[in-house]
């Protein structure tokens, strides 16, 4: 029997690091010393409900609501909300998301930091991205996009995602080089964690997916040895395994005809999690080398990894941003499947609009 050490505790616990020269990572942690614009229940803010100068409660919005005949307004997860006119911080009517918005200055880069969720509870996202010149936003940070901004609704790229003017739209226009997120999920028997810790590098992902005692899966690829102008090299690690405990019978071994068109892609194996005899099939597997004077068994190693092999041109254009190893990627027509605006519409055309309701937004 073969059995393997893997996992055996969270994902986000393991994965902490920190940026070349910079002493704080991705550990969804507020950083000592930043201008904190947002602190909403994640350390503990949130602050008095009543206090007009809160960015939690934002009493202004209230203002906005009012004037607006009632309409609920809700500027960002953590918004304590009113209920029969009180502000209800932590109760009924509000958003208990934590949420952490906060800029970074080192002295030479400032950071965009922003944390929403809470991994102990089972999703949590964090951001940092580098200044990439001035802006309106807080700190004077701007977004590493070339999506067209504004001071109204009717400009801002969220209310134009199918524009074809990229400088609109936004599409296809981030810079992944000055972006370092990471995102990580555990609910129902899955759990992930998307690790971009380098600003100039690919991310890692890890996902397992359990179904407690019958199946277990894991997935990983690591792509931190490359960056966004390498298409040629692997990505330094790929873990693909499934336990399959539900159907192992180790008195019987594997059953006729299960992957038996190569022994080392199926082997009995104990599950370590749970310590039950399983089928462990893995198309990456080398078997050991074979005894002295006899041939080289067949090796279980049937994979073609390309995941990671793709390059971004550095140009905020609207197509062909990215090219990988085995071709390119549309990000306009996935869109256009979505689309119920209008059945005809395609790429090309005038953005879908009704111009008795807002002329000066059509003719955009």
């Amino acid at each position: 029997m073969m059995i393997l050490l893997l996992w055996c505790h969270p994902l986000y616990a393991e994965f902490t690091h920190n940026f070349a020269g910079e002493g704080f990572g991705l550990e969804f942690q507020a950083v000592s010393g930043s201008s904190v614009y947002f602190d909403c229940g994640f350390s503990g803010g949130g602050g008095d409900p009543n206090d007009g100068n809160n960015p939690c409660t934002e009493a202004k919005i209230w203002g906005y609501e009012d004037s607006a005949g009632g309409v609920d307004l809700k500027p960002h997860p953590g918004y304590c909300d009113r209920v029969g006119g009180v502000p209800i911080c932590g109760g009924e009517g509000t958003d208990n998301t934590p949420y952490l918005v906060e800029v970074i200055d080192t002295g030479g880069d400032k950071y965009w930091h922003q944390i929403l969720g809470d991994p102990t509870t089972g999703w949590a996202q964090e951001v940092y991205y580098k200044n990439s010149g001035s802006g309106s936003s807080a700190g004077g940070i701007q977004s590493p996009s070339g999506g067209k901004g504004g001071g109204t609704m009717k400009t801002n790229n969220a209310t134009r995602p199918l524009h074809t003017d990229h400088n609109i739209s936004g599409n296809g226009t981030g810079d992944p080089t000055v972006i370092a997120i990471r995102m990580y999920l555990n609910a129902d028997g899955v759990e992930l964690d998307f690790f971009k810790s380098e600003f100039d590098k690919k991310p890692m992902i890890t996902q397992t997916v359990t179904v407690p005692g019958e199946l277990r899966t894991e997935f990983e690829i690591d792509m931190r040895n490359l960056d966004y102008s390498t298409s040629n090299t692997a990505a330094q690690s790929f873990t693909l395994r499934q336990y399959n405990m539900a159907t192992a019978d180790p008195a019987s071994g594997i059953p006729a005809g299960t992957f038996a068109m190569n022994p080392y892609t199926a082997l009995l194996t104990i599950e370590p999690i749970s310590g039950k005899a399983a089928y462990l099939i893995d198309p990456t597997f080398l078997p050991p080398p074979p005894p002295p004077g006899q041939a080289a068994p067949a090796s279980g190693k049937q994979t073609n990894v390309t995941g990671g092999q793709y390059t971004w041109n550095g140009q905020a254009n609207n197509s062909s941003d990215y090219t990988y190893t085995d071709g390119d990627w549309d990000h306009y027509d996935p869109a256009l499947k979505w689309w119920n605006g209008s059945s005809t519409w395609s790429q090309g055309d005038l953005y879908p609009c009704n111009p008795a309701d807002d002329s000066a937004f059509c003719a955009q």
